[in-house]
């Protein structure tokens, strides 16, 4: 794939709670149509669509969105990933999405295209009639802030573009005090959008400014993809005090760890 090719093909993942709408949201955007039967997503639903971000037919401007629509943040597989091979295989997946790394270059298992690329921004979804949903995306929120605060002046170290979207807002039952929203929205510089897939209202606002935002950052070389794979520490569930990621660190700071509570969704 030629240098220009990767300029305009924009990684989105798509991160949330269970019932929060996320399927929906991709569906929308994607097929411009609105699952009514709700099926539980257990593995990473990659979409793909071409977009002129520009929306102006005269001054054209396409990427290629490859969406990545992950499985609920709050799987009973993430919160204990020693149960089967399946909860490890997706806790390592997990891992990766959140630190924002590829896998392996030397595996022969890769089938999808975008695992080659960095991961240029991430849609955290919350349901605005569901109080739970908004406080389980402000712990990832908050983690993959904090990972690459740390990363920050690393040469791979490039900023992934952010978006909060509350859904369901045809249904008129905000459950997430404004003042709340704004609070995260302002701690964490997020752009901010309400939309509703039944309606399809605003859903391709959130694609679209997420997108143009990256374009932007890829012509101005913030966004170069690198060969070598971004690490930031022992994994989110390390990091919430929960363990069972990483051993290496496993006799240090005893004293500490014990202290240390977990803070499971």
């Amino acid at each position: 794939m030629s240098k220009r090719e990767k300029e305009h093909l924009v990684r989105v993942c798509v991160l949330g709670s269970t019932f929060t709408g996320k399927s929906c949201l991709c569906n929308r955007f994607v097929c411009n149509n609105f699952e009514w039967v709700y099926e539980p997503t257990t593995e990473v639903r990659p979409y793909r669509k071409l977009v002129n971000i520009t929306e102006d037919e005269e001054n054209k401007q396409y990427c290629m969105m490859l969406i990545e629509d992950l499985f609920p943040i709050n799987h009973p597989y993430l919160q204990n990933p020693e149960q089967s091979e399946e909860a490890k295989n997706m806790s390592n997946q997990y891992d990766l999405i959140l630190e924002n790394r590829r896998e392996s270059k030397k595996k022969s298992s890769e089938k999808a295209l975008y695992k080659e690329h960095p991961i240029h921004a991430y849609v955290y979804v919350f349901d605005l009639t569901e109080k739970t949903s908004f406080d389980e995306v402000e712990r990832v929120i908050e983690y993959i802030h904090t990972r690459e605060e740390k990363e920050a002046g690393k040469k791979k170290s490039g900023i992934a573009v952010k978006i909060l979207v509350g859904t369901k807002k045809d249904l008129q039952r905000n459950a997430v005090p404004s003042q709340k929203i704004e609070q995260v929205k302002k701690k964490y510089n997020l752009m901010y959008r309400k939309v509703s897939a039944l309606e399809n209202s605003d859903v391709k606002d959130v694609f679209l400014d997420v997108a143009r935002i990256v374009m932007d950052s890829m012509s101005s070389g913030m966004n170069e993809d690198e060969d070598e794979d971004m690490f930031f520490g022992t994994g989110f569930w390390n990091w919430l005090g929960c363990g069972g990621r990483d051993e290496k660190n496993k006799d240090e700071d005893e004293d500490e760890e014990e202290t240390k509570k977990c803070r499971i969704f």
